[in-house]
């Protein structure tokens, strides 16, 4: 299990013919990268992408730009938390821009999980941003992450 504290929004992902996630994410993560500093109880420097199906849309999703924390307590406006629960998690290395992860996230759903034996349990994936993500570098590396299960 792990808590974490960001913002959120929803976006279309590249499956919807309404895929707005060029737009929705970047400005997401630019919003609140300069808040940083306001989230109590902070764990490193690394950070995360949490992504969650939305009950109200099948091809809307809820993506948090956030960072672990240690506790939750009040937190400053316009922050909020999410317990990300306790899964068995399967993980990719993504090499390249961030913007071109969808090529990855492609991958992991129409080929690997497809021959895997594996089923994802529908719980949260995760995008790990640590100390090899270069932003607007193609050597830049981060992890995606996709919850399973036998």
């Amino acid at each position: 299990e792990m808590h974490v504290v960001g913002m959120r929004t929803r976006f279309f992902g590249i499956d919807s013919e309404k895929n707005n996630m060029a737009l929705k994410l970047p400005q997401l993560w630019a919003t609140f990268l300069p808040r940083l500093d306001e989230v109590p109880h902070r764990i490193g420097e690394g950070g995360y992408g949490v992504i969650q199906q939305t009950a109200a849309r099948a091809d809307e999703l809820e993506y948090w730009a956030a960072v672990p924390v240690t506790k939750i307590d009040r937190l400053p406006r316009g922050l909020t938390s999410l317990r990300v629960p306790a899964s068995r998690y399967a993980r990719f290395a993504h090499r390249g821009l961030v913007a071109n992860v969808n090529m990855t996230v492609n991958y992991i759903y129409s080929s690997w999980l497809l021959r895997s034996g594996m089923r994802h349990t529908y719980g949260c994936d995760l995008e790990l941003y640590g100390e090899e993500y270069q932003a607007d570098s193609d050597k830049s590396v981060i992890y995606y992450a996709i919850p399973i299960e036998s």
